[in-house]
């Protein structure tokens, strides 16, 4: 594999040797390219399969590190000034403190996504960090009101909550512990999962049956299951090693991609045990705080009823652009384990699209549903 150098300031480069004002680097497998125009650059970075920034300077930013991550190429980077912030160390690159460190990095970049490594570095782009600077100068103005002592807010003014969002997460506490309790220890989800199977149905998900065991066939898509609980229907699909392996799936199924499954309940250790196991990412948040979503499929079913803030939800899930899988009850009754009730017109006005319901009594399932399979890079703007 080559390493090749690109930049000013070096004083010659004849045999595979470099020679500079600071170091000397030598080797067979040394390129310098020299200078690079804006558009070779950008060439150069996104077929790399790693950029190395190992500056000794205090870098404040590091504009080179976050174009690479915005082409996906991963970084290795030393570990101090801004990479602290902006290389996510073991995700989007590694953060080295020795040369053995650096190393070890060059021989795992292959362990790193390149979707998820573009997404962090979008968060750097101007219409994402221009409200960070609107915060820090109304931050700054806050401080010379409080210099000047004339009874204005000041730096020490707290935003008190309003009275509603106490409200709302005083319910979502409830609705949490009414979730904990109704899982209890764990050991026996069979009726939950006898439930999810039907949802899958509906979610228009691939169920395949063979010696008598019922798997899902994702066709290698990576799904986010949001509210997953201990036993999300990810796991009833097969791994690249089941896929490869075992006399059940070999040959008939594809596995499943990278994969994740976010809850806020707190659950038995072994359940993450299992994920992990399972080749799944067990995540404990709240889908209230996810940030970006890189995955190919976003799965939500039976959940929005427990949630603190269901349109918060429904509109990260829009922005996304992904393929979203849903069932979700409609019109159910109000109780401190379900805090909130939903209709059609009110999911449909959030995703921005006419989605399919269907009045079900069909044991296990009783009730009247909001459920499919949509496209969502179609209909960012409300159309199917």
């Amino acid at each position: 594999m080559k390493l090749r150098i690109a930049g000013q300031g070096f004083k010659s480069f004849e045999n595979g040797k470099l020679i500079t004002d600071e170091f000397t680097v030598e080797g067979d497998n040394l390129e310098y390219i020299g200078f690079l125009s804006k558009d070779k650059r950008k060439e150069a970075v996104a077929k790399a399969k790693a950029v190395f920034v190992p500056t000794l300077y205090l870098e404040p930013f590091g504009g080179t590190n976050v174009e690479a991550q915005i082409s996906g190429t991963p970084v290795l980077t030393t570990n101090f000034g801004a990479f602290l912030d902006t290389v996510i160390n073991g995700v989007t690159g590694f953060r080295c403190d020795t040369l053995n460190d650096f190393v070890e990095a060059a021989k795992n970049i292959d362990t790193l996504d390149p979707k998820i490594i573009r997404k962090h570095g979008e968060r750097y782009f101007m219409d994402v960090v221009k409200w960070e600077f609107q915060k820090w100068f109304d931050d700054l103005y806050q401080l010379y009101l409080s210099a000047k002592g004339d009874g204005t807010k000041g730096w020490h003014y707290i935003e008190r909550m309003p009275d509603v969002e106490i409200e709302q997460a005083q319910e979502w506490e409830q609705a949490q512990k009414w979730e904990s309790d109704w899982w209890g220890t764990c050991s026996n989800t069979l009726n939950e999962e006898i439930k999810q199977l039907e949802y899958a149905k509906f979610m228009e998900i691939d169920i395949i049956e063979q010696y008598g065991i019922k798997y899902l066939d994702l066709h290698g898509a990576s799904v986010l299951d949001i509210g997953g609980g201990p036993s999300s229907l990810l796991l009833k699909a097969p791994t690249k090693d089941q896929c490869n392996n075992s006399p059940v799936y070999s040959g008939r199924v594809a596995s499943r991609g990278r994969s994740y499954v976010i809850d806020p309940c707190r659950f038995p250790s072994w359940v993450k045990e299992r994920y992990l196991a399972s080749e799944i990412k067990f995540m404990n948040i709240a889908a209230e705080d996810i940030k970006l979503i890189s995955q190919d499929e976003i799965w939500i079913y039976n959940v929005l009823q427990h949630t603190m803030d269901p349109e918060k939800i429904l509109r990260t899930i829009r922005e996304s652009g992904k393929i979203l899988r849903i069932f979700e009850w409609l019109n159910t009754s109000i109780t401190s384990g379900h805090p909130h009730s939903f209709t059609k017109k009110y999911i449909d006005n959030i995703l921005g699209i006419n989605g399919k319901s269907k009045k079900i009594n069909t044991p296990p399932l009783r009730g009247t549903a909001y459920y499919g399979r949509y496209d969502l890079s179609k209909n960012k703007r409300g159309e199917l």
